[in-house]
């Protein structure tokens, strides 16, 4: 087990909350990039029943980057997991029927 140290965004999981991230990854519930943020909260989880890996062996199992890390655990601590897990796809495009027809000019 690495050694823990102080962080400023130290991943700290309930018994449930781990539970249900291993649940959600073991189905594949989700698309690909938010389980794989959901195996970085397990992996960094500092809880006396979590991994508690470091930054650099989290990139080491995961392939994200440190600053990718940094920034799960940071989203995690301040936002929650809803965050982490909302899907980040291409903008909804508005549907034509919700925009006002334009009103026609007529010639003066």
């Amino acid at each position: 087990m690495a050694v823990r140290t102080h962080k400023k965004n130290a991943v700290i999981l309930t018994h449930d909350e781990r539970r249900a991230f291993q649940q959600l990854i073991d189905n594949r519930r989700l698309p690909m990039r938010p389980l794989l943020r959901l195996q970085v909260l397990l992996l960094a989880d500092q809880s006396p029943a979590g991994m508690g890996l470091t930054d650099a062996e989290i990139r080491n199992r995961t392939k994200f980057s440190i600053r990718s890390i940094e920034w799960i655990r940071a989203t995690y601590c301040n936002s929650g997991v809803t965050e982490l897990t909302s899907w980040r796809g291409k903008p909804t495009l508005v549907p034509p029927t919700s925009i006002p027809a334009a009103t026609p000019i007529e010639p003066a």
